[in-house]
């Protein structure tokens, strides 16, 4: 069975890999596409093409209901994207420049060979380097989970 502090470890793995570059690419598309759907709202429309004819309702008024509602959504998305992002670059600023390079290599940047590289960088053996990246992990796990 795997240990608490081995599951912690991937689990800062997975928020490296995956949330974090996928945090950084959210604050990047969201506001293009906000401003996209913000366009839409004001795109001018012809009122007799937007009428349901007989049923009372308003398509337009439908639509720009959902609209607002989407822009929300997407606002909230995009703020919870820079917190996300903003803890995670001060948590990663916490770390000694050993740490940090193990975590870039190994994580952040997925470098092919990165143990072998971390060798020569940091002169040290192979079982140094998974200490230090160890560490680091432990660390980011503490202050992110508070674990």
């Amino acid at each position: 069975m795997i240990n608490e502090r081995t599951e912690l470890r991937r689990k800062v793995q997975r928020l490296l890999r995956e949330n974090y570059p996928m945090r950084k690419e959210q604050m990047a598309i969201l506001p293009e596409r906000i401003a996209t759907e913000k366009a839409r709202l004001t795109a001018i429309r012809s009122s007799s093409a937007e009428s349901t004819g007989g049923s009372g309702g308003n398509d337009r008024q439908e639509r720009d209901t959902a609209i607002i509602v989407l822009i929300g959504q997407l606002k909230k998305e995009l703020t919870a994207a820079k917190m996300d992002a903003a803890t995670i670059e001060r948590i990663l600023g916490t770390l000694t420049e050993r740490e940090r390079i193990c975590v870039e290599q190994f994580d952040l940047n997925q470098q092919p060979g990165a143990v072998e590289r971390l060798c020569e960088i940091l002169h040290c053996e192979r079982a140094t380097v998974y200490d230090v990246y160890n560490t680091a992990r432990d660390k980011i796990a503490k202050l992110y989970w508070g674990q």
